[in-house]
């Protein structure tokens, strides 16, 4: 996922939060949408990504993030 757009959909959740819940979905919502939620999570100080992982995974028992998704995310949160 190019840097422009993953910023860009972290800047959306940012702006849509605040008015309630915010959907977040992807093909089969088991990689990308628990993956960018987790990111969100991490970047706004809640928790890790690992953490975030984690607590979505007991909400989600079936998620299975892509490794290579969530690495690419670790990169460009630091």
């Amino acid at each position: 996922m190019p840097v422009r757009q993953f910023d860009a959909i972290m800047d959306a959740i940012d702006e849509n939060i605040r008015w309630g819940t915010v959907l977040l979905h992807c093909a089969s919502g088991m990689s990308r949408a628990p993956s960018l939620t987790a990111a969100w999570m991490a970047a706004v100080g809640y928790c890790n990504i690992d953490s975030a992982m984690a607590e979505i995974k007991q909400l989600r028992p079936f998620i299975l993030p892509s490794e290579i998704v969530v690495e690419s995310i670790r990169r460009h949160l630091k």
